[in-house]
């Protein structure tokens, strides 16, 4: 038993209800007015991605922040590729193929590209095709794909050379 006492009204109700008191703490009196079970050890459940798009993209925004954040030893860049690519599939399943007006690809980092895909990938999610057309996300996806390929493709060691300025 609980020290104190518990009093469990309906917060509806108008109905007044007294406390009763418990013996070890007689002069404590504890009121309840509102109730909410929580269950603190079950699992916590998210809802069900029904979007296969919404999908792909939670993977690769969490690839895409390991790898801004820590680089390619904490993503590496064929795991991210590979992410990208199977999103950018998901994309052609959705428009019944390759969409024939393709945007054209600016010359951008691998890092602005991954930032400009976590924003339309932020919306889409969010508000889904009504605000975030899917031929936006797939360019979207497109670029960073292309720069991701650009990247691994480069000379493994032409990034130490760089970073001591060589």
């Amino acid at each position: 038993a609980t020290a104190g006492a518990t009093v469990i009204s309906n917060p509806l109700s108008t109905e007044s209800v007294p406390p009763t008191l418990t013996l070890r703490q007689s002069s404590v009196r504890q009121y309840m007015t509102e109730a909410i079970l929580v269950d603190t050890s079950a699992p916590a459940v998210t809802a069900p991605v029904t979007d296969p798009l919404c999908d792909e993209l939670l993977v690769i925004d969490d690839l895409s922040s390991l790898y801004l954040r820590l680089g390619a030893a904490a993503a590496p860049l064929s795991i991210l590729e590979s992410a990208l690519t199977d999103a950018v599939a998901c994309c052609d399943d959705m428009l019944g193929g390759l969409p024939t007006d393709l945007p054209p690809l600016k010359n951008v980092s691998l890092s602005n590209a991954l930032e400009i895909l976590a924003g339309t990938s932020n919306i889409y999610r969010k508000h889904g095709s009504r605000r975030m057309p899917v031929p936006v996300v797939r360019g979207a996806l497109v670029r960073a794909l292309v720069r991701c390929k650009k990247k691994a493709e480069a000379k493994p060691g032409r990034g130490m050379l760089r970073q001591w300025g060589l």
